[in-house]
């Protein structure tokens, strides 16, 4: 099986294994411990690859907002990422994994106005 090439810019991150990714490195009870590793190995900003799906991961206030405000052409849509949907949003919904569109902006705005007040 041929491996995947990655770009020379994207993010550094885990070994993976044909199939199934990088699964193994992210436990299903306490994803945000395993973020915390990662964040401590490979840095803010890092990959993953949930069976074909590439994910990259950002972790701090200036690097999301670097990723999200900044250059938020490249970051205005997510994948669909079911085990992401099931653990890390409440029900279902989330404005960080949440698809671009109006719902999106909406809550986006809504949670704009509320921090800076």
């Amino acid at each position: 099986m041929k491996r995947r090439q990655k770009c020379i810019n994207y993010p550094p991150g885990p070994w993976t294994l044909p199939f199934i990714g990088s699964v193994f490195h992210v436990s299903n009870d306490n994803p945000y411990t395993s973020f915390e590793k990662l964040r401590g190995k490979y840095g803010n900003t890092f990959s993953l690859q949930f069976g074909w799906t590439d994910v990259v991961v950002l972790n701090g206030y200036e690097t999301i907002k670097d990723g999200l405000v900044k250059k938020s052409e490249d970051t205005s849509d997510r994948p669909n990422i079911p085990v992401f949907q099931k653990y890390l949003c409440a029900f279902g919904q989330g404005i960080v994994l949440a698809k671009y569109g109006q719902w999106w902006r909406d809550h986006r705005r809504f949670a704009l106005s509320t921090l800076k007040n």
